[in-house]
């Protein structure tokens, strides 16, 4: 199997400036209420199945790497949360509980990243790029005041040229498949959580009984049919949950 190690690359000040810009259509944060847990690929040609994967069990300096894995591998899912004491968020995998280091060290002629078990000092940035295509940045102002983000590249392959452009299909434009999000107190238990599925074009509900399943018209749909794109409603108990499907 061929792995990309996912290194940090820096970037110009006069780079950045040109580059970025900000809008609403982030990935949503986790919180006490929900929890997202999210796939992240590159959009780089042919890429699509690699996943930023923690690999600490295997690689001790390379430990964040681009895999293809199956999406419901666990070490291949993200959270977002807010970090607790700097405006920016953090990514923690949901297998392992490791954060992703926002502060590089030097490795061969490029910064690469590490994983962290503690909070980084250091926060990333999720922004969308330009280009019709959605895709995002992540970046983060390390210590030297440098600003740099993850980009997928194989380390044996020699220095990455950077893109003209920072858009979809770039080494630093990523995507985020939202894999599951799991819900809270929406059982008849209160302390039994409620994980609300979306994959395959299909909706699944566990930790609840009893559930239903609407479409953006209100009418009831089977809970096993396949469901094209769209907004649909989750109905457990009295409370409603918005879940989209792509």
């Amino acid at each position: 199997m061929e792995i990309f190690k996912l290194l940090m690359l820096a970037l110009t000040a006069t780079m950045v400036n040109g580059l970025w810009s900000t809008v609403n259509a982030q990935p949503q944060e986790s919180d006490d209420d929900a929890t997202y847990w999210y796939r992240i690929v590159c959009t780089m040609p042919n890429s699509g199945s690699y996943a930023m994967t923690d690999c600490s069990n295997l690689d001790d300096v390379c430990q964040l790497q681009m895999l293809a894995t199956n999406e419901t591998e666990e070490k291949s899912q993200w959270k977002i949360v807010k970090h607790s004491q700097n405006q920016g968020v953090v990514l923690i995998n949901r297998a392992t509980g490791n954060m992703i280091d926002a502060k590089s060290f030097e490795l061969d002629s490029l910064n690469a990243t590490q994983l962290t078990t503690e909070e980084p000092q250091n926060p990333f940035h999720i922004e969308k790029l330009t280009g019709e295509t959605p895709s995002f940045s992540i970046w983060s102002i390390e210590n030297d005041d440098n600003q740099r983000c993850l980009a997928m590249i194989d380390r044996n392959g020699g220095p990455l040229a950077y893109p003209s452009s920072a858009t979809f299909g770039t080494p630093i434009a990523w995507q985020f498949t939202l894999i599951e999000e799991e819900i809270t107190g929406l059982s008849s238990q209160q302390d039994t959580p409620t994980s609300i599925r979306v994959a395959n074009h299909r909706i699944a509900v566990k930790g609840a009984k009893r559930w239903q399943l609407f479409n953006a018209l209100g009418e009831e749909m089977p809970q096993t049919t396949d469901l094209p794109a769209g907004a649909y409603i989750v109905k457990i108990g009295a409370k409603k949950v918005k879940v989209m499907v792509k």
